[in-house]
């Protein structure tokens, strides 16, 4: 298959994230920074977009297959934490279907990764409304996402999950975003109450949690070499708490001046 068009691209959305990174309050149709400029600060994390298509070998990607980069924008942007699946299992791999960098500036994409494959969750209850269409098939009449030649003759209201019950297995790099969001919000918790400092600068956040990652060993099949970090695949590798709380010395210097503590 081949890659998105617009992969590894820093396009206007990258900008904009960047930018609201710093300053996420703004006035005015042009982004005009607020009164408190680069003082309200947002910790964006992006799970990386999965791909149909992925480079694999044996059901896993392989390193260095083609197509490399599929990582799109705004995954792409500097100051954001992108994040990537990896699967379950002993030997733990990056799943295939997870996007690959790196940046079309050489950027490696994305920082980390944590479990996006046969994540156990709940699922959903609630009512929700999908069109009836005319000229498709009457024993399903809601139109397939490839369905052609078809017009919207109304809705139908249907109540989803239950079939299923209320639990379910399900993958993708939206269920692995969610662990790293959720171990940054322990960080922002650990700096205050155990460090004693200021809460981390989205900058100190994504510099603790990719210092704190522990590496996969992956093999690149085609060239028998194994992957070095930064990488392209697994970014500074899994998420890891245990060692982001360890309690072991270590010397912090945030980008601020309020902040800066040896």
């Amino acid at each position: 298959g081949n890659p998105p068009a617009n992969a590894g691209a820093y396009d206007a959305r990258s900008q904009n994230y960047d930018m609201l990174t710093r300053d996420s309050l703004n006035t005015g149709s042009t982004n005009t920074p607020g009164s408190s400029p680069q003082n309200q600060e947002v910790i964006w994390v992006f799970a990386v977009n999965n791909v149909s298509t992925p480079p694999i070998q044996g059901g896993l990607s392989d390193i260095g297959g083609i197509p490399d980069v599929t990582v799109t924008p705004p995954s792409t942007a500097k100051n954001v934490i992108s994040v990537g699946a990896t699967t379950k299992g002993e030997p733990e791999q990056i799943a295939a279907f997870t996007a690959f960098g790196p940046t079309e500036d050489g950027r490696f994409k994305p920082e980390i990764v944590a479990p996006g494959n046969a994540i156990f969750g709940a699922t959903s209850q609630a009512t929700y409304t999908q069109p009836l269409c005319g000229g498709c098939d009457p024993s399903n009449p809601v139109p397939p996402a490839y369905s052609n030649n078809f017009h919207l003759v109304g809705t139908i209201t249907e109540l989803y999950g239950p079939a299923s019950g209320v639990h379910n297995l399900n993958y993708g790099t939206s269920f692995s975003a969610p662990a790293v969001s959720g171990g940054i919000q322990l960080m922002w918790w650990w700096f205050q109450n155990k460090f004693g400092m200021l809460q981390p600068s989205p900058a100190m956040a994504k510099a603790y949690l990719c210092n704190s990652a522990r590496y996969i060993p992956l093999t690149n099949s085609l060239t028998g070499t194994g992957d070095r970090l930064p990488s392209i695949a697994q970014g500074m590798g899994p998420m890891d708490l245990t060692r982001m709380f360890d309690g072991i010395p270590r010397v912090l210097r945030d980008e601020t001046t309020p902040r800066a503590v040896d």
